[in-house]
């Protein structure tokens, strides 16, 4: 499996929205952090985390715009979260 397939599975169960899937899709000691947690979380936290973050913006959704791994192996992804009034 290429770095760009394992890429598109962990944002494809993102936009499954399903959060024990985000979970799942990582490494069984695979941690996750943004901005918006105290520090890296896994398991239980991570799928509360996910589901928050769901509840939060119900229209996010994560598409890989671009993918390189030249230089510092990016990756551009674009999060598409749509507001309606």
């Amino acid at each position: 499996m290429s770095a760009l397939d394992i890429a598109q599975k962990y944002f494809d169960t993102w936009n499954s929205r399903h959060p024990e899937a985000v979970v799942s899709s990582m490494a069984p000691n695979g941690t996750y952090e943004d901005p918006m947690t105290p520090g890296p979380i896994s398991g239980p936290g991570l799928v509360g985390h996910v589901g928050g973050t769901l509840a939060a913006f119900p229209d996010l959704s994560f598409e890989i715009v671009y993918f390189s791994l030249r230089y510092r192996r990016e990756l551009c992804l674009r999060s598409v979260d749509y507001v309606r009034y």
